[in-house]
């Protein structure tokens, strides 16, 4: 995979969406940022 900087995942509170976002960062993304509809939704996953 060639270098990434930053993602944005749209529907990254969904499982396949916290899949991907951890698969991202491990293969080089320096920065994944998730979005979803409710501010809730995410506030499990901060800083994670």
């Amino acid at each position: 995979m060639t270098s990434m900087r930053t993602v944005v995942l749209l529907g990254g509170r969904s499982e396949i969406g916290l899949e991907v976002g951890e698969r991202l960062v491990r293969q080089g993304a320096g920065t994944v940022v998730l979005a979803a509809r409710r501010h809730a939704d995410l506030d499990a996953e901060d800083g994670r």
